[in-house]
């Protein structure tokens, strides 16, 4: 990819994924921090699809992996989950 191509990537929208879940763990990175100086907990969150199209134009792999660890999750819960039944009338 050339330095001046971005693509607009975007997570699946999940509450787990949300920009004010995500932000934290995305200030732990030192490359994505640059882009996002001015934030602090408690301040509102960038938009969600920005955050995400950073991630995947700055650090691709890191934002593919915290997209597998919620699908893990979510597969995880599940499978662990009460079947659904209909209610008897």
């Amino acid at each position: 990819m050339r330095q001046d191509q971005h693509f607009v990537r975007r997570a699946p929208k999940w509450p787990e994924l949300s920009s004010k879940r995500m932000m934290p763990v995305f200030m732990l990175s030192d490359e994505l921090r640059q882009y996002l100086p001015d934030w602090q907990p408690g301040k509102r969150e960038p938009d969600r699809d920005f955050l995400w199209t950073l991630a995947h134009n700055i650090q691709p792999q890191f934002a593919k992996r915290l997209i597998s660890e919620a699908l893990r999750i979510r597969s995880e819960a599940a499978l662990t989950a009460e079947p659904r039944t209909k209610p008897q009338l």
